[in-house]
């Protein structure tokens, strides 16, 4: 918004002129300002960050930085430089993740208190603890739990360790 007025501003100095310098600089700025607008897009999804496995055309790799107009990715030939116009116009997949965090669900079947399941929950290392654990109440008295585990946890060790300590669990809502 800033940007506009300032545009403005210079307009009305000199309306003629100053648009025409306008006219000429949006022309031949008009690839750079795509690309680096294409970037911000890019940069708002979660999933692509550093160390992300991105495959964008023939190239696949981890990305290694951001740059203004686009990134640079260590593939095997070395290091690319790739724009962020060519990524969005030729698509792209991200191959994985470093963090790979998936806020998971799990129905539990228990007479047990939210609390108290919490509390177990703590003394076990698959769940990931930045992103700490939630239990909500769910339909048919059934507890819902979302949580994210671990790097190289997976869902079915923390089935184990619940059903281990008499709480039944359900990855689906028997109420429906």
């Amino acid at each position: 918004m800033a940007t506009l007025i300032l545009l403005l501003d210079f307009v009305s100095i000199n309306y003629i002129a100053h648009s025409i310098v306008l006219v000429i600089i949006g022309v031949f700025a008009f690839s750079q300002i795509k690309n680096y607008v294409n970037g911000l897009f890019l940069k708002s999804n979660p999933l692509i960050s550093n160390g992300s496995t991105l495959q964008v055309g023939d190239y696949t790799g981890e990305i290694k930085s951001f740059l203004p107009l686009g990134l640079k990715l260590v593939t095997e030939q070395g290091i690319q430089f790739v724009n962020y116009t060519t990524i969005t116009t030729s698509g792209f997949a991200i191959k994985s993740n470093k963090t790979s965090l998936l806020r998971q669900v799990l129905y539990l079947n228990t007479e047990q208190t939210p609390d108290q399941i919490l509390d177990l929950l703590f003394d076990n290392p698959i769940l990931n603890y930045n992103h700490p654990p939630v239990i909500n109440k769910a339909d048919n008295n059934q507890l819902k739990l979302q949580y994210t585990t671990e790097n190289g946890a997976s869902r079915k060790e923390l089935i184990t360790f619940l059903e281990d300590n008499s709480v039944q669990t359900n990855l689906n809502n028997n109420s429906k």
